[in-house]
């Protein structure tokens, strides 16, 4: 199952699913490839026990939450305890190779029952070549891509907001996705009625209306240059 999104941005989609699929219990979260914390702090959502993963230091995790310094795949792997009730990737599978992604999707989908993705809709490249102050950074390029479909395939709703990255070489869309035991339908509905609700305030919709703006100048642009 998958719907559009036009301007309602993926912070506020992972509030509205958190908050749907928990109703504010939420007790066991593992953020995995946290960085240095400052996107799930600024979330605003506090779980009973947390854990944030990454192979860099972490000093803006929210409260309960815990740091653990140690590659995503290798902590997967050695995973052993209680099942999890959701684990987070945001930014996360497209700078993996692209069998490494799959094989981690699948095997957090044992030991968790909610999961919530994001990422570039197919392969945004970046790298030293698209930016030159990532060439000490590896951790930073992206190695694949997702297709809606792929990740549709592994069981996922996917929420596809709409030409969110602008870059010299194309226009991209950017995906949310939810795997779990809770209504995918029941998702749909929420997630479609906020998008109307958000875009109904006149500065949001100033907002999303410029951004269409910016994305037909780019594409009259990379047509000229074709």
């Amino acid at each position: 199952m998958k719907i559009n999104t036009f301007g309602l941005p993926l912070e506020l989609i992972i509030k509205i699913v958190i908050k749907k699929v928990f109703n504010s219990k939420l007790n066991t979260w593992v953020d995995l490839g946290c960085g240095d914390g400052h996107f799930i702090s600024s979330l605003k959502i506090i779980p009973k026990k947390g854990l944030g993963i990454d192979a860099v230091d972490s000093i803006f995790l929210p409260s309960n939450f815990r740091f653990e310094k140690r590659n995503v795949l290798e902590w997967v792997n050695d995973y052993k305890g209680e099942p999890l009730d959701l684990v987070t990737m945001f930014e996360l599978v497209e700078h993996l190779e692209k069998d490494d992604s799959i094989s981690l999707i699948k095997k957090v989908q044992k030991f968790t029952t909610n999961i919530i993705i994001s990422t570039p809709r197919g392969f945004l490249k970046q790298d030293a070549e698209t930016n030159e102050n990532l060439k000490e950074n590896p951790y930073q390029w992206h190695r694949c891509g997702f297709s809606v479909e792929e990740l549709e395939s592994l069981g996922f709703f996917v929420v596809i907001l709409k030409n969110v990255h602008i870059r010299n070489f194309g226009i991209f869309d950017a995906l949310f996705a939810y795997w779990g035991k809770y209504d995918y339908e029941v998702l749909k509905r929420k997630i479609v009625y906020e998008n109307i609700i958000y875009n109904l305030n006149p500065l949001n919709l100033y907002r999303t209306i410029r951004q269409f703006v910016k994305v037909i100048y780019k594409n009259l642009s990379l047509k000229l240059k074709k």
